[in-house]
This record gives structure tokens, sequence and C-alpha cells, in this order.
């Protein structure tokens, strides 16, 4: 019968596509997921290093990011959705640009900090009166 599903007629009806996960069953994804350790996935975006303020748009696992400011600097303090085991987690961040990518750049590398295991703090800084519109795409992957 394995045979059948896997390389015979049966097959077209087991195998995996985009709309079912095949021979590999659904409940063995969530430990394959555990083993990567990325528990939170998503975004946090409309940024402008060292003007915004509050409440920046999320997608993803994350429910907020908060924007405060300091001399042509930000600290977003971002929510995730679900707990980390433990503070030891790292975040992986891609910077995209959302406006003018010759005034985007125009920024330092960003640094982040775990607070807790459902927030961390990132902070960027920026060259002085440059504008940027910033959208971070962002990986919780624990260690």
């Amino acid at each position: 019968v394995f045979a059948r599903r896997v390389n015979g007629s049966d097959s077209p009806a087991y195998l995996a596509t985009a709309s079912i996960n095949g021979l590999y069953p659904k409940e063995h994804w969530s430990i394959v997921n555990s083993l990567i350790g990325i528990k939170n996935k998503g975004s946090f975006a409309g940024l402008d290093v060292g003007v915004s303020t509050g409440g920046l748009a999320v997608t993803g696992d994350f429910t907020s990011a908060v924007a405060s400011t300091g001399t042509n600097e930000s600290t977003i303090l971002v929510t995730m959705a679900n707990a980390m085991a433990n503070t030891d987690y790292y975040v992986e961040s891609n910077i995209q640009s959302q406006g003018s990518i010759g005034q985007d750049n125009d920024i330092n590398r960003e640094v982040f900090k775990p607070i807790s295991t459902t927030q961390f703090q990132m902070s960027i800084s920026g060259i002085s009166g440059s504008l940027t519109s910033l959208k971070f795409n962002l990986k919780v992957i624990q260690n």
C-alpha cells in the first residue's frame, strides 16, 4: 500500500501539494518548527528614525511595536504573541525601504535587547535631518 501511494496510481491523492501535507502528518510540522526555534515572525512598518513616536503598523506574530525617540535615534518596544521559552533568543532583522532608498539608507545598524519572553527592544540611529520610511521584517529565534 505504501509503495502504491508513493509511486503508484494512488499517489496524487497522498503526496504533498500546496493544499495537503501528503504523507507527512500535519502534527509533525509543529515539531519541525519548534526544532528550528522560530516562534514569532512578522514585521513593523512606518518608522521615520528619530521622528516616529507611538504605535507602528504590525503584522504576523507581533501584537504591537511602540516607537520612542532620542536625538537622531529611535527605540521600538516590540510585543510578541507567542512567548519564548526564556530570554536567550535573537532577532533576525531585514530592513526594507518604503520611501526614497537614497534617504532610507542613511541609518546605522540596528541592535536588539530581550526584555522578557514576550518583549524586546530594537534601537536604530540615523543621520541628522534625513527622512526615512522603514519596514522591519523580523524572525525571533530561540537559542
